[in-house]
């Protein structure tokens, strides 16, 4: 719909420009001619361009913002300091980190925006991640892991953009997470870790 009206929109400047050059083309030679088409066509270009960014404007500034925030975002996470979580006893079969996020009610993942999901051991002896990355959104993901006796803390880094409808509006939201779970692995304990993440969102 957005793209019909980027095209119907300049129309009367287009109609307008057309008909003038209709009547100039009578008095003008080869190399006129060619100018006004040449012109004519810019002018045809340039409109349904500026018509399209006119429209789109509010995607524009999201894209903006989420173009920046790639930049941003690394060094804002690297300065967070990360969430304690309290500390979790897994037994040596334990094969997985449950990651379960919780967006505010009504939230959905922003369209085509960017998701960035990471795990990290610092002790990778200890617990091996064998999928440490992920960008697809998703409100939950096992991750696969091996494990063995020791004492090891797994940091969750996430960079999620979602959006919320209030009264007919679109809200906009970015939200840079960073957690830290320290977990101890045994031969008696869960037979996975387990994480749970979720926000509220306050509106200005």
């Amino acid at each position: 719909m957005k793209t019909l009206l980027a095209f119907i929109l300049p129309l009367p400047i287009i109609i307008f420009f057309f008909v003038i050059s209709r009547k100039i083309h009578k008095n003008v030679g080869y190399i006129g001619r060619l100018i006004l088409n040449l012109l004519f066509a810019f002018i045809v270009s340039l409109s349904i361009i500026s018509a399209f960014l006119w429209i789109n404007k509010e995607d524009l500034k999201k894209f903006q913002a989420m173009k920046s925030d790639r930049f941003k975002s690394r060094a804002v996470s690297g300065r967070m300091k990360p969430l304690q979580l309290s500390p979790q006893t897994v037994s040596v079969n334990a094969q997985a980190i449950l990651f379960h996020l919780a967006l505010p009610e009504g939230g959905k993942f922003a369209k085509g925006a960017s998701f960035y999901l990471s795990f990290t051991s610092d002790k990778p002896e200890v617990i091996k991640i064998e999928t440490p990355v992920y960008t697809v959104p998703c409100k939950f993901v096992s991750v696969p892991i091996r494990v063995c006796e020791g004492k090891a803390a797994i940091t969750v880094e996430a960079k999620i953009y979602y959006t919320l409808a209030e009264n007919n509006r679109q809200y906009f939201f970015k939200k840079i997470v960073k957690l830290n779970l320290p977990v101890y692995i045994g031969e008696t304990g869960n037979e996975s870790i387990t994480v749970l993440y979720g926000f509220v969102t306050t509106k200005n």
